[in-house]
């Protein structure tokens, strides 16, 4: 993976999940863009709830098709891309 590439990546969290955490997720987001400008861009988007699934955007158009769901990946899809 060179400086160029970008990885999209999209954590849906309950809708039921403290004010606090929240906040953790902010940070979260923060940590994993990198300020090392050779690493790769990460666009880590954080929705709360699955309201995302029925979203016409382009960005969640393209997770619905290409996204790769990590907590139940078996090994076999390459998600390097």
């Amino acid at each position: 993976m060179n400086q160029h590439e970008r990885k999209y990546l999209l954590l849906e969290v309950s809708e039921n999940i403290p004010e606090d955490f929240r906040t953790e997720l902010v940070k979260l987001r923060s940590i994993v863009s990198s300020l090392d400008v050779d690493a790769p861009e990460v666009d880590l988007r954080i929705v709360i709830g699955n309201a995302w699934e029925k979203n016409p955007m382009l960005y969640y158009k393209n997770i619905r098709r290409d996204g790769i769901d990590i907590w139940n990946w078996d090994g076999t899809e390459d998600i390097d891309g």
